[in-house]
């Protein structure tokens, strides 16, 4: 079985700065800002599509809630802005082939400035995970494993971020590029924007 993993980003959405690995940091919220390079679509319908969880993607995020509440930590709220950061970030790795582990995307951005320009406001702080696999490895289930059991065992800290109990929302987004899976989880530390209602036909 093959799988790539990558570490974990906290930053603070102003200053602009990524701070390194396991920083939590206190910082002003951001005004609000229009859309940046932060659209999976020109066509405006398939763009709102893509904010919509498909059936893996609803898996990852029941994962990621059954985690917390097994381990006595309250649930996490979707946000549609995090929702859109996560599938342009996982858009964005599958066509590079490869999910970094610097968080930087290949228009240059770091996390806080990722997160402003697809619409995130009214955090003081985000976190980030991100995964690939292929093959066999390219489930909900793997991703979990990997930030749960197997990313612990070199220091890393993606298990502490799916934990932490002062992180509110998130947003999940998946992409495929022939056998790879990309995955971003996205966090922010206030219960931000509210859920899609019906998907569009």
């Amino acid at each position: 079985m093959k799988q790539r993993h990558r570490t974990t980003r906290i930053t603070v959405l102003a200053p602009a700065i990524a701070l390194g690995v396991g920083a939590l940091v206190a910082g002003p919220a951001q005004a609000a800002a229009p859309i940046t390079n932060c659209r999976m679509s020109t066509n405006s319908l398939q763009d709102l599509r893509a904010l919509y969880l498909d059936q893996v993607e609803s898996e990852l995020h029941a994962q990621i809630n059954r985690f917390r509440a097994a381990n006595g930590v309250p649930k996490l709220i979707s946000a549609t802005s995090l929702q859109r950061a996560a599938a342009w970030a996982s858009h964005d790795s599958a066509a590079r082939g490869h999910s970094p582990k610097d968080h930087v995307d290949t228009l240059g951005r770091d996390i806080p400035t990722r997160l402003t320009q697809c619409g995130v406001t009214g955090l003081n702080r985000v976190s980030e995970i991100n995964y690939y696999g292929w093959g066999g490895s390219s489930r909900p289930a793997d991703a979990m494993h990997w930030w749960t059991v197997e990313s612990p065992k070199l220091g890393l800290r993606h298990r502490d971020i799916l934990l932490d109990p002062g992180l509110k929302s998130f947003g999940v987004g998946r992409a495929v590029n022939g056998d790879k899976t990309h995955w971003t989880v996205t966090f922010g530390d206030k219960v931000i924007g509210k859920r899609l209602g019906k998907r569009p036909s």
